[in-house]
């Protein structure tokens, strides 16, 4: 290709410019460069001028076509100096240095730096106590009798006490503006109050206080204390205030005295200084504080206070002590050589005023991506849908002259399989403010969706490595996807890193504090969070963002914050996470529209319900944007799927609003189904009955069980083979669903000894209880055969290990069977023939549905079901209570089936007629939860949305009243609670394979007999060892990765024993590690208990 390249770039960038186009293209003008090139190397000039990119950098490159065409490709650097096709303007107009186009919307600017200032030069005063400077000195033998920042909340509520101020805030803020407070009057009647609650403040010094007390932690309870304030309505900061008390975990050892002996500061002239000047300033701002006290704007005011002023003092705290400071003062803020309190006080409002002067920048100066060729790009006639959708974004903009600040909500419900991951994509690069590009954060729920995503954004829609970042939690699985990548032969697959290991920023000297997460210390973080915080596209699972509104205690919510105030959010797959996670996810969405970003949200399956709980959530937090900004943009809703798309605004007030959105969604829903019920069917459903009184004795209930899923898969074969014309041997691919991991594996011990009465079957065991390294070759094998895209369902029998087993078997009739829990039913991309289903719950029959003929296309309906759903499922079948739950809806007494019978708890017609996502989608009239499994899912998530119920477990509490000031909310409803995990690593030492956990000193313990793990290697007899699919082998697995390293012969057992200690990490749950399980080990099984 030929392009030319035009430089705008001035002072220091003309020089690199010059240096790095010299060397790829000949200069043909004094700023011009023109070349033929391969895209490859046009990628490379890209990412070096990118990386050494100044302010003062400008050049935009142009692809000639033809001899009367060219295009523009893309722009680095300023692009000001050029207009939208890359053309250089010769007039121009006066530039607007007070930057007004952003700074108008912070509008509140000076009260935000009132009161972070104030807090900050007030924020660690506690610290002045005898207890504290003790312990600074002896940590060992002092302690301290509360945290410093409940005795900082103290000392202005004695010094508000002490001058008589009531309600008023004028007088203890001149107090302090004076330097009048009497030290001594404080510190004799804090030991009355100490113990006290803050009812009774004033109303800015409950906002001082509030950001003081939270610097640290937010205040709160364990979960079983504070479930007793369950219901309990609290609509005024004041209200909220006056519950919490020292133990809402600022208590230490309330033995030790409270005593001031070296005075309160007043020896500090430095201090005094800057109090005096910014009590002047919180005087001049009381009136519009006050006011604020009223609006929307209180709650942003107050989350940008506290954000400047913990990321101040994380950074300063970095920091040395200054040698040069000059002070009287005896106290210090840190151990050791460590800062004067005084100085630290000051240098945290300096720093604070700093930052909070760059929150307008750090919102809406991002970089993002733009000039993506593949977007503007028709996509292919299956997909046509994605760019109808955003012709119908881009013509109802024109139509209603949509501001640029206007909200945008996304609900993509476009079937599997229809590209949903690149219409996200595409839609939001419709609805940013330039309608040309990309920034945002695109949330999953799973670590291996997250990569395939990642690949699926690189390779289609061709965003390079400086626009991209694929962030998971576990390095081992991103190297080992690669390794997969990789070893791919076609071309197309060939993976950059999916994190730059050169990340180059330019950074203004006044962003210095966002050292503390580019720690040169620590190299491999510091590029994870550049790249978190400023690649423009955003790939990760959602655990990263959720810090952003769940975090109770330290600062791990700063850098997801920061992400956030400049970055849309599309969350993907979003009813894949259970009720309890809904509220976090909520919260998520809630903080995404208060920082005024657009949400979208994506699933085949969404209810009703959900879609409208997230879109009052996201309508709420956008009334705190409009609030803070004061202005009154509206709210605009799309509707998309494959069919059709549907934009409109809600004109209705908070109120009405979430009965608009309804009335949308509805109607949207109505003509979604009828075109759904209009394709051609490709799954049916049907149950298999379980007779109970079959079974003569309890013992023998499981054997029972899976003898009927064994009879069910031998039918489903039948139905649903094909001939494969090689051998002429009748094969299919089975699936065989299991709700948890221990029936699993003893159904495949079951089904590898038993009689197939005339079938072969070779079949693997998969969930998520195995060695990472096991894992990652199990799915990438089985992503590799069961893609099936073609439309003959024979077109993976050419993979030799499946040729093999079928040139192998005697039978004409060999089934190919994967044996799972709920792990396949998300982010595979496989594709069965049939399958056989323990249920858990009608979103999961949904969801497995998809697995079944996911890609191939019957030209007609089929004829007989290929779906067997069980009766029963086990936990059912033996009497539990709450069958379907872990997994499942039936997780309390409120939500009780009164038949765990599937006669009677789903519409076998419906089944038998197609299996879709109708009932998901469509909420019943009139809902029955106890009698029907759709109706009990439905009433959930009607339960999750209902605004009307109060207290800090509910929306409406987090919402609209001021529990969100303290941690309550996110106690009672923790993310991924019960999801704790404890990680075990499978150690090759000596020759041989020992379980280990991992000590806080790095150490790699043996714990086989702490755990009583039993490894199996002989579980499966040698006659039955034929129908395994996959014979897997943890320790050839390991000598394969040692191949990959050039590693001499002398050295093999310690690389191996360094890989192992990689890539054998297996998780299992942590209330295990007290319980007397025997847990049972195979490589073949994975780890499960001891039945």
């Amino acid at each position: 290709m030929m392009v030319i390249f035009t430089s705008r770039s001035e002072k220091k960038a003309l020089m690199s410019t010059r240096k790095i186009l010299d060397t790829f293209a000949d200069r043909i003008g004094n700023d011009t460069w023109k070349t033929i090139i391969t895209e490859d190397g046009l990628s490379t000039v890209r990412l070096l001028l990118r990386k050494h990119a100044t302010k003062s950098t400008a050049v935009a490159c142009h692809w000639l076509r033809s001899r009367n065409r060219s295009e523009l490709l893309w722009v680095v650097g300023n692009r000001d100096k050029f207009n939208d096709q890359g053309i250089v303007p010769v007039h121009s107009t006066k530039k607007n240095l007070r930057h007004g186009e952003w700074e108008n919307n912070w509008i509140h600017l000076p009260a935000i730096k009132a009161l972070t200032a104030v807090a900050s030069l007030l924020h660690d005063w506690g610290k002045a106590n005898q207890a504290f400077q003790k312990m600074l000195a002896s940590p060992l033998k002092h302690k301290d009798p509360f945290r410093h920042e409940w005795l900082s909340c103290k000392l202005i509520s004695a010094l508000i006490a002490s001058t008589g101020s009531g309600d008023s805030d004028k007088i203890w803020i001149e107090k302090l503006h004076n330097f009048s407070f009497d030290e001594k009057t404080i510190s004799k009647t804090l030991p009355n109050i100490v113990n006290e609650t803050f009812a009774g403040l004033p109303p800015i010094a409950s906002l001082i206080c509030w950001l003081i007390l939270t610097h640290h932690r937010m205040p709160g309870l364990d979960k079983n204390t504070g479930l007793k304030y369950k219901g309990n309505t609290k609509d005024s900061i004041s209200a909220m205030l006056s519950i919490i008390e020292s133990d809402w975990g600022y208590q230490k050892d309330i033995s030790v005295p409270v005593k001031f002996p070296h005075g309160l500061l007043k020896t500090s002239v430095t201090w005094e200084k800057q109090l005096k000047k910014w009590t002047q300033r919180l005087l001049d701002e009381c009136e519009n504080i006050l006011r604020l006290l009223e609006t929307p704007a209180l709650r942003p005011v107050l989350h940008y206070a506290r954000l400047s002023m913990m990321m101040a003092d994380y950074y300063i705290s970095s920091k040395p002590a200054d040698t040069n400071w000059k002070t009287d003062c005896d106290l210090y803020a840190k151990s050791g050589a460590g800062q004067k309190l005084d100085e630290h006080l000051v240098r945290v409002a300096e720093q604070a005023l700093k930052i909070v002067h760059r929150l307008p920048q750090l919102s809406e100066h991002m970089d993002s991506a733009k000039d993506i060729r593949a977007l503007r790009k028709k996509s292919p006639k299956p997909f046509i849908w994605q760019d109808n959708a955003v012709e119908d974004i881009r013509h109802f903009r024109e139509a209603h002259d949509t501001d640029a600040n206007n909200g945008w909500f996304i609900v993509n419900m476009a079937s599997t399989g229809c590209g949903k991951t690149i219409a996200n994509a595409k839609i939001m690069q419709a609805i940013s403010k330039d309608a040309k590009s990309l920034r945002y954060i695109l949330a999953l729920g799973l670590r291996s969706l997250t990569l395939q995503t990642g690949t699926e954004y690189r390779q289609r829609i061709g965003l390079s490595e400086d626009e991209l970042a694929v962030l998971v939690g576990d390095s081992s699985v991103r190297e080992l996807y690669q390794q997969a990548q990789e070893d791919s032969n076609s071309e197309e697959s060939r993976q950059e890193d999916l994190l730059d290991s050169s990340l180059h920023y330019a950074l203004d000297n006044s962003d210095n504090f966002l050292d503390i997460f580019f720690d040169n210390n620590k190299p491999s973080s510091a590029r994870k969070n550049q790249a978190f915080l400023y690649k423009p596209v955003l790939v990760a699972t959602i655990d990263h963002f959720i810090l952003a509104s769940e975090t109770t205690r330290g600062g791990k919510y700063m850098l997801p914050f920061l992400r956030l105030m400049s970055s849309d959010l599309v969350i993907d797959e979003v009813d894949d996470f259970n009720a309890n996670d809904l509220i976090p996810i909520a919260h998520l969405v809630h903080l995404a529209g208060m920082l005024g970003r657009n949400v979208a949200i994506s699933s085949a399956t969404i209810p009703p319900d959900l879609a409208e709980g997230l879109f009052c959530s996201y309508r709420e937090g956008r009334e705190l944007y409009n609030g803070f900004t004061q202005q009154h943009t509206s709210l605009t809703c799309v509707l998309c799927d494959e069919f059709k798309t549907s934009v409109s605004n809600i004109p209705g007030t908070l109120d009405t609003a979430g009965q608009d959105y309804r009335k949308l969604h509805e109607e949207f829903v109505r003509k979604r189904i009828l075109k759904l019920g209009k394709q051609t069917v490709k799954r049916k459903a049907c149950l298999i009955p379980l007779d109970k009184t079959e079974i003569p004795e309890d013992s023998q209930l499981t054997s029972l069980y899976f003898s009927k899923i064994r009879d069910a898969a031998i039918s489903m074969h039948n139905s649903h083979h094909f001939i494969d014309t090689i051998s002429g041997k009748k094969i299919s691919f089975g699936l065989i669903r299991m709700a948890n991991i221990n029936p699993c594996v003893c159904l495949s011990l079951f089904l590898l000894h038993t009689d197939w009465k005339g079938c072969a079957v070779r079949l693997m065991t998969y969930h998520s209880r195995q060695t990472l390294l096991l894992r990652h070759e199990q799915e990438t094998y089985l992503d590799r055969v069961l893609k099936r895209k073609e439309a003959d369902p024979s077109g993976n029998l050419s993979d030799p290990v499946i040729r093999t087993h079928i040139n192998n078997t005697i039978e004409d009739n060999l089934i190919f069977l994967v044996i799972s829990t709920p792990v396949e039913e998300i982010g595979r991309d496989h594709d069965f023939d049939w399958a056989v289903v323990e249920p858990s719950s009608y979103r999961s029959i949904i969801q497995l549905a998809g697995r079944i003929l996911r890609h191939r296309k019957p030209k007609e309906d089929i004829s007989s079901p290929n779906i067997a759903i069980l009766q029963y499922n086990l936990k059912g079948l033996e009497g539990d209570s709450h069958a379907f739950s872990r997994p499942g809806y039936e997780t309390s007494n409120r939500y009780r089936f009164t038949s765990h019978d599937m006669n009677d708890l789903v519409d076998q017609s419906e089944l038998l007629a197609r299996v879709d996502a109708v009932p998901r989608i469509l909420k019943p009239s009139t809902l029955e939860p106890q009698k029907h499994l759709i109706h009990l899912e439905h009433q959930v998530m009607q339960d999750f949305r209902d605004m009307s119920v109060t207290g800090p477990e509910t929306l409406h509490g987090y919402f609209k009243e001021y529990w969100w000031m303290t941690g309550i909310p996110q106690v009672l409803h923790p993310f991924r609670e019960g999801d704790t995990q404890m990680q075990l690593y499978l150690c090759y030492r000596d020759g041989k394979l020992v379980f280990c956990e991992k000590s806080k000193e790095g150490d790699y313990i043996p714990t086989e007999s702490t755990f009583q793990i039993e490894n199996t290697p002989n579980i499966v007899e040698p006659t039955a060892l034929k129908r395994l699919w996959l014979n897997r082998d943890y320790e050839a697995a390991l000598h394969k990765q040692l191949s990959l390293s050039d590693c001499p012969p002398e050295t093999e057992d310690t690389m191996l024993e360094q890989l192992s200690k990689k890539y054998g990490k297996i998780a299992f749950p942590a209330c295990w590690s007290n319980s007397r399980y025997v847990l049972l080990y195979s490589d073949q099984f994975g780890l499960w208990k001891k039945e």
